[in-house]
C-alpha cells in the first residue's frame, strides 16, 4: 500500500508540476517571451502595440507607445512606428532600436502611414508624408503639395533609401500618393498603393548598385479601382480608392480595401483572382468578390499560415478586429478595441 502511495504521489507531482510550467510559459511579460504560440496578431491599443497568441487567443502588451506594427520575418523581433520614426523591437532582450532620424511628429504614427517586410532584402518598407513647396509659372503665389514616398530601409545598414517615389521615370508623370506596401511571402513582388489604384513592383536580378536599386524592379499598375469626382459646383466629392492590397500566402488572390478618399463613407473589401501571363507572371486581376456584410474595413492582413483567413481591422463604428473565412464568407470579432493587425 506504501508503495502505490508513494508512486500516487510522484504522478501528482509530476502533473503539479507540468501545469505549473505551462502556467509560467504562458504568463510572460514585456521583453520576455517563449518559443510556444510566440508569432501570433498583432495590433494597436490605445497607442499601445499589442500581440494575439494564436494557440490561446490571450493578449499581452509588447510596446508601450508605437503604431503600424509589423513582423521582421523572424519571431522575436517586430518593427513599429512612433511620433514619425521607425522602430524595431526584440522580444527577447526588450531591447529598443530608433532606425531613423527624422523630426519628432506630433502624432504616435504621425508621418509615417504603413510599413511592411522586405524579406529577401531584409528591410522595412514604410511611406511617410512629406511636402513641395513652389509657384507656378510666373505666378507669385506659393502652393504647398502634401506627397507620399515609400522607402526602403535595410536593418543592418540603417540607411534610408527611397523606394517609390512621385516620379515615374519613364512618361514623367507625377503621382501624389504612393503608400501601403505590402510584400508577397516569398518577396518577390510588392504590391503599393499610387493615387488610389493597385500597383505592383516586381523583384528581378541582383544588381550591383545599393539599396532598393541593389535589384531590377518592373513597376507597373495593376488594377485601375480608383474613381474621381471633381466638380466644380459643389464641394463634396466622391472619390474612392484603395486604401491597402495583399497578396495571400499562396500568391493565387489578392484582397483590397476600397473606401472614400477625402470624406467619410463606407469601404468595401474584395477578394480577386490574380492573372499570370505564360512566363508565371502577374499582371491583373480576374473577377472579383465583395465580401459580404463588410462595410468598414481600412485595414487588412493574412495568416501567413492558412489561406483561407484573413483580419480586418474597422475604424467607422468602433476600432475592432475581425477573422473573416473566405471559403464560408463569415466574419466573427476577433479583438475588441483593437486596430491594424498584422500577422
Amino acid at each position: 500500500m506504501k508503495v502505490v502511495h508513494m508512486w500516487f504521489a510522484l504522478i501528482v507531482r509530476a502533473v503539479f508540476v507540468a501545469v505549473v510550467t505551462a502556467v509560467l510559459q504562458s504568463s510572460v511579460t514585456v521583453g520576455c517571451y517563449t518559443n510556444a504560440g510566440r508569432r501570433g496578431l498583432l495590433f494597436v491599443r490605445d497607442t499601445g502595440i499589442w500581440l494575439r497568441n494564436q494557440n490561446d487567443g490571450r493578449v499581452r502588451k509588447i510596446v508601450t507607445c508605437g503604431e503600424l506594427p509589423i513582423w521582421l520575418g523572424s519571431q522575436h523581433e517586430v518593427g513599429f512606428a512612433r511620433y514619425g520614426n521607425v522602430y524595431t523591437k526584440n522580444l527577447d532582450t526588450g531591447s529598443t532600436v530608433q532606425l531613423t532620424k527624422f523630426n519628432k511628429g506630433k502624432y504616435v504614427d504621425s508621418a509615417v502611414q504603413s510599413m511592411a517586410w522586405d524579406p529577401i532584402g531584409h528591410a522595412i518598407v514604410f511611406s511617410r508624408v512629406s511636402e513641395f513647396v513652389g509657384h507656378l509659372g510666373h505666378s507669385s503665389t506659393v502652393h504647398r503639395y502634401a506627397t507620399t514616398s515609400i522607402y526602403w530601409l535595410p536593418i543592418k545598414a540603417k540607411h534610408v533609401y527611397m523606394a517609390i517615389g512621385p516620379w515615374e521615370q519613364g512618361a514623367v508623370f507625377a503621382f501624389s500618393s504612393q503608400c501601403g506596401a505590402t510584400f508577397s511571402a516569398g518577396g518577390t513582388v510588392m504590391l503599393f498603393i499610387r493615387n488610389g489604384d493597385i500597383w505592383l513592383a516586381a523583384r528581378g536580378d541582383k544588381r550591383s548598385a545599393s539599396g532598393w536599386n541593389g535589384w531590377q524592379w518592373d513597376v507597373s499598375r495593376l488594377a485601375a479601382v480608383a474613381s474621381f469626382d471633381d466638380p466644380n459646383w459643389h464641394g463634396s466629392r466622391d472619390n474612392e480608392g484603395a486604401l491597402t492590397a495583399a497578396l495571400s500566402p499562396d500568391n493565387k488572390y489578392i484582397a483590397y480595401i476600397v473606401a472614400r478618399l477625402g470624406g467619410s463613407g463606407v469601404s468595401k473589401l474584395y477578394i480577386a483572382k490574380v492573372v499570370r501571363d505564360s512566363d508565371g507572371d502577374i499582371v491583373g486581376i480576374d473577377k472579383y468578390k465583395i465580401c459580404p456584410a463588410i462595410s468598414n474595413a481600412c485595414s487588412i492582413s493574412w495568416d501567413p499560415r492558412d489561406n483561407r483567413r484573413l483580419y480586418f481591422g474597422t475604424n467607422i463604428d468602433g476600432h475592432d478586429i475581425y477573422q473573416y473565412d473566405c471559403l464560408t464568407e463569415q466574419s466573427r470579432l476577433l479583438v475588441r478595441n483593437g486596430s491594424n493587425p498584422s500577422s
